[in-house]
């Protein structure tokens, strides 16, 4: 057995590193890195009524904080707030409500809140039950909390639910500024009256029983639950957990914490006729959180108790897990809720990335049953692993039951479902290959637009691009938006597809009075596309730029934001939706004077052609940061207005390895601990900006000295007390605010918070009395010796990209929403 005798603790708190790209290969989700966020939902998208509200999610990493953010949105587009997220605690100063804030007057008025007074439920297998202790299963009393499982109640439960007495200092438990979790890619949706202009099954008359329901808005959390919040003040309805997430709870109290996800996927509300009567049902995903669809009757807004759960208290209609189940992946998908030609309602979804099959596979869940319906792609393998994406459907007879599908995968295809079929049996993947074979480093994540084609079929629309595991971040390969034509004939095979391609160029500087801003817009103008010898169209985008969210269609162009998660850069691309080109008119008000004239042109109409391509800006960059899909909302006749969510942290310019004055506008704190008996049981000694005076962005443990600094210790220090037979393990603390970071220590690099996590789980399960040695994922031992490492020419660094603290800032100083508003054809103001 070998013995740890020295510690070194490295408390180290930068930003993302740098690293290669990843191919379309298995991979660990839970740390997906920060590069979108979930947009605003309106209450209503048509303000020509007067005064809407707007529902923003909102979260502060580091803290990891989340909340709903109630806005007020005027006829005119106009978005406002009282409450101020400036603060390192936000506060309110009018009517609007913050769900953070609303939790914490609860926690204020009584200590036991999270007792007393919160509803939370989940499910057992079979049928709802209170998130108790008591009303545990205990197969899930023991992946909770198997120290209590022999108990009558839980500290981890309990914490889970808001309890705060053992939240450091007063106890172990990671202390918490809210019991709100943060929201980061999980759509809000607001819920009130039904919206439906069916008319099958006597519709009207459930819309009409249910025409002063009240509002709700659902919103699904990093703290493990599906909140219910009350749409006019923002207290907490009532809140479900997912029981595929109970065993991983307990890492919500873990010191310290490494950030993961839980209900972090895309939600879907609609209603559904089943057991002879309407209903409205939510479906959602766990996204990064793991393998995982639920299902909600919503129909009413209420719950009578937690321990309620017949009649309309029967909230939790069934969940699907993949336990059993090898074609489920990490279920990043957007379910689809739709009645299909068997006269059944279903949740429509791709099965999502990591499945054991690894097949890209349909998936249709009936919204009655829970039963299971897959078709397959055909595409993928255990050893291959493929998987389906966010689907889009279409009813091409106009009956109001879906008869297409079109999804695309991570493997780069966009695949095609004939559902038309009466009989489930016969549902298939139309083609006997995808509309779209794709190149293999453009992976189709979410779902498609669809418009109809000016001479037969439909014109699908996507962009390409993922951001799923750190080696993401620096992924370089050229990302697309592209116009696919489903003619009805089959596909052409691989690499034999004919793409119109467009040419974006930029950016380019638009000046305007003291306004400044940056554009791209397109190289002359190809010419009409000529259908007769096209499949379709491209437009690249610059490298490293790539699509995160699902493309908008709206006044005769294809709408998308670009993201380029290394420098944090955004872009609003907007591209006609026939060929990919620019308008004829400009459709972003650059000056911000309300008006779409040559004024709004790249050149300022210097020429005497206004409908030069080039002169038309179709990019506009947007705030840096972490940014939303658009969200539209129509303020008058052929006038609509978009708004973006967004978080802005400081940017500065980025570097790896050996830079010019290490971080621009920053610096890097050392802190190391020895305990060596050269230093009388242990020396502490900090290095101030140690970057700036060695000019890197990495911190190398084999050479820490410099001429200022006495006491600092190297590892590999002759004299220090560290013998270079000796063993030790290296600690790494505050992990989660450098969760792109990477740990090299001899010749092997970790990404720093998996490398903290396995060191914790397997100092955890180690018996130190044993022969066994705590080893990481990969089967290496995590106990170290400086002196084989230097034999070896190994060595042992942290390393960062030169962009401080990661995206979403903490106490960020600008936050809110941008209105972006253009013109589309025929004076369509978008």
């Amino acid at each position: 057995m070998r013995f740890v005798r020295r510690h070194f603790c490295f408390a180290l708190v930068a930003m993302l590193a740098a690293t290669g790209a990843i191919a379309a290969t298995r991979f660990s989700p839970e740390f997906q890195p920060l590069g979108s966020m979930a947009p605003l939902t309106l209450s209503n998208t048509d303000l020509s009524g007067g005064t809407t509200d707007a529902y923003r999610p909102w979260f502060e990493n580091g803290s990891w904080q989340g909340d709903v953010i109630q806005y007020d949105v005027s006829s005119a587009g106009v978005l406002s707030t009282s409450v101020n997220l400036s603060a390192a605690t936000p506060t309110n100063s009018g009517s609007n409500w913050s769900a953070l804030l609303s939790f914490a007057a609860a926690e204020a008025t009584s200590s036991t809140y999270w007792s007393s007074t919160r509803k939370i439920i989940t499910w057992n297998g079979s049928s709802q039950v209170p998130f108790l202790w008591g009303s545990l299963s205990t197969a899930d009393k023991t992946a909770l909390d198997s120290s209590s499982a022999a108990a009558s109640t839980s500290p981890v439960l309990n914490y889970v639910r808001g309890d705060r007495s053992n939240e450091y200092p007063t106890g172990s438990y990671r202390a918490r500024n809210s019991i709100m979790g943060d929201i980061i890619h999980t759509n809000l949706v607001y819920v009130a009256a039904p919206t439906s202009t069916r008319t099958d099954n006597n519709y009207a008359t459930f819309a009409n029983s249910k025409s002063s329901r009240a509002g709700r808005v659902y919103a699904g959390g990093n703290d493990g639950m599906l909140h219910v919040f009350n749409a006019t003040n923002g207290s907490e309805v009532y809140a479900y957990v997912p029981s595929m997430l109970i065993g991983d709870l307990d890492q919500l109290a873990g010191r310290p914490y490494a950030h993961r996800y839980y209900v972090d996927g895309k939600l879907t509300a609609g209603d559904a006729y089943y057991s002879s009567a309407w209903h409205t049902v939510l479906v959602g995903t766990l996204g990064a959180g793991g393998k995982g669809v639920f299902a909600l009757d919503i129909t009413d807004p209420d719950l009578t108790s937690q321990s309620a759960s017949t009649g309309t208290d029967a909230k939790v209609m069934w969940e699907i897990t993949a336990t059993g189940d090898d074609d489920l992946g990490d279920t990043f998908s957007r379910p689809v809720i739709a009645k299909l030609n068997d006269g059944n309602w279903y949740a429509v979804l791709g099965n999502g990335y990591n499945s054991v099959n690894g097949l890209a596979k349909l998936y249709l869940i009936n919204l009655a049953t829970g039963g299971v319906i897959r078709v397959s792609t055909g595409s993928g393998s255990a050893s291959t692993p493929n998987g389906l994406s966010s689907p889009s459907l279409l009813d091409t007879d106009g009956n109001g039951t879906v008869d297409v599908a079109y999804a695309g995968d991570i493997d780069s295809n966009m695949w095609k479902f004939d559902l038309s079929s009466t009989t489930s049996s016969s549902w298939a993947e139309d083609y006997s290959r995808p509309l779209h074979p794709g190149v293999s480093t453009q992976p189709i994540l979410t779902a498609p637009e669809i418009s109809i084609h000016p001479i037969k079929g439909y014109l699908v629309y996507f962009g390409t691009g993922r951001l799923l595991v750190a080696d993401d971040l620096t992924d370089t390969s050229v990302q697309a938006l592209y116009g696919i034509w489903d003619s009805g004939a089959t596909p052409p095979t691989s690499g034999s597809q004919a793409l119109f391609a467009q040419t974006l160029v930029g950016p380019n500087t638009y000046t305007y009075s003291v306004i400044t801003e940056e554009v791209q817009s397109y190289t002359p103008d190809p010419g009409v596309i000529n259908w007769s010898s096209y499949d379709g169209w491209k437009v690249p985008f610059a490298a490293g730029y790539r699509v995160l969210e699902a493309p908008l269609l709206r006044g005769g162009r294809a709408k998308v934001t670009l993201t380029h998660p290394s420098t944090q850069d955004n872009y609003a691309v907007e591209a006609y939706y026939l060929d990919g080109g620019a308008s004829i008119t400009p459709i972003f008000d650059l000056n911000s004077d309300g008006l779409l004239n040559s004024s709004d042109l790249l050149d300022g109409n210097s020429d005497t052609d206004v409908l030069d391509s080039d002169d038309v800006p179709m990019a506009w960059q947007r705030h840096s940061g972490v940014m939303s899909r658009g969200t539209i909302a129509r303020i008058g006749v052929g006038v609509d207005t978009q708004f973006l969510n967004y978080l802005e942290p400081p940017i500065s310019f980025a570097c790896t390895g050996d830079c010019d004055g290490g971080f621009q506008g920053g610096h890097v704190d050392v802190d190391t601990y020895h305990m060596s008996e050269t230093y009388h049981g242990g020396s502490t000694q900090h290095d101030h900006e140690y970057d700036k005076k060695t000019n890197r962005v990495y911190v190398d443990y084999f050479d820490l000295n410099e001429p200022s600094v006495t006491g600092q210790v190297n590892i590999n220090e002759s004299g220090s007390g560290i013998a270079s037979g000796e063993d030790f393990v290296i600690l790494v603390a505050n992990a989660d605010f450098s969760p792109g970071s990477t740990m090299t220590i001899g010749s092997k690099t970790w990404n720093v918070v998996d490398y903290q996590r396995e060191l914790h789980m397997a100092l955890k399960n180690w018996d130190a009395t044993g022969s066994d040695e705590p080893l990481d994922a990969d089967g290496a031992s995590l106990i170290f010796n400086w002196g084989e490492i230097d034999t070896a020419g190994g060595t042992i660094q942290h390393a960062f990209e030169d962009t401080a603290i990661i995206a979403g800032g903490l106490h960020p100083t600008q936050t809110g929403c941008v209105k972006d508003t253009a013109f589309g054809p025929k004076d369509a103001k978008d």
